[in-house]
């Protein structure tokens, strides 16, 4: 086997003291041989590569803009290869992910503003060499694989979070604000035909066909916010209490999540610290 693995980057400002940038490029490439394949049909390779760009925007000392795009790209041929795998029972395996995202960060008055948003796409494809009978033997495999997968996916969620200045009212409060809204999607075909199972004198064992449709897809869309607050009474005691509402298109209905914590550190005992937890997820 061979293997190559190259790497670049860029970064530097776009206008110094203001705005910045980030590029990283990686990249795998690999060849592996099997012995006791014919020539031309005894080997398998892949390559691997991910990008990241990175974006960065002081709008204002106190607002800041970042952005990035990935890519991720896995491609391999004749996957599975081996001795008892030939050629033309592999499949050729194909995945790529995209991801974008945007974040702006907003300080004013002591709070936090934090908003951002990302996409995430993606597609897998599995395809077999061809459709011939997939035979499994007590000397290998023959033909060609039974499955093709064909999948493609995608997940875009925006999410804003409001961190308050420090309160005080018998004690100190530090409180959090958010919203949560997710939309995904997810859709599947699977091309499947008839497979064999032999025995030593070449006599059908078993016969396996499928049935149904090749396609399934699902969509979502969910909700949520919440509210929390960090407490500490005084010294050596802390006490977290929040809610969370959920909502989404499978279940239909607002679900509520509260959830409290204490944490306590007596002075007369160094070192050591009691914990209690109660939530509903």
């Amino acid at each position: 086997s061979s293997d190559l693995t190259p790497r670049l980057e860029f970064s530097g400002p776009i206008k110094k003291g203001r705005a910045w940038f980030h590029n990283g490029l990686d990249v795998f490439y690999n060849v592996d041989t099997v012995p006791g394949l014919p020539h031309g049909q005894n080997r398998t390779s892949g390559f691997t590569a991910s990008d990241l760009t990175r974006f960065q925007v002081n709008l204002t000392p106190a607002n800041t803009l970042t952005a990035s795009f990935l890519y991720n790209l896995a491609d391999t041929n004749r996957y599975g290869l081996s001795i008892l795998n030939p050629a033309e029972t592999t499949t050729n395996i194909r995945r790529t992910t995209y991801m974008s995202t945007i974040r702006d960060q907003h300080y004013y008055g002591g709070a936090l503003l934090d908003v951002g948003f990302a996409d995430t796409r993606g597609s897998l494809h599995n395809p077999p060499q061809g459709t011939a009978i997939y035979e499994i033997t007590p000397f290998g495999n023959l033909g060609n694989y039974f499955s093709g997968v064909n999948q493609h996916w995608y997940r875009q969620q925006a999410t804003a979070n409001l961190f308050l200045p420090t309160a005080h009212f018998h004690g100190a409060h530090h409180l959090k604000f958010g919203v949560d809204v997710e939309r995904e999607s997810f859709h599947e075909q699977v091309v499947r035909h008839d497979y064999e199972v032999l025995l030593a004198d070449n006599s059908v064992s078993r016969l396996v066909t499928f049935a149904g449709a090749p396609f399934e897809a699902r969509k979502n869309l969910e909700a949520a916010q919440y509210l929390q607050d960090h407490w500490t009474p005084r010294e050596g005691l802390a006490i977290d209490g929040g809610i969370r509402l959920e909502w989404n298109e499978v279940v239909r209905e607002v679900e509520f999540a509260p959830r409290v914590a204490v944490a306590w550190a007596p002075h007369r005992l160094k070192d050591t610290k009691f914990t209690a937890g109660w939530g509903v997820y």
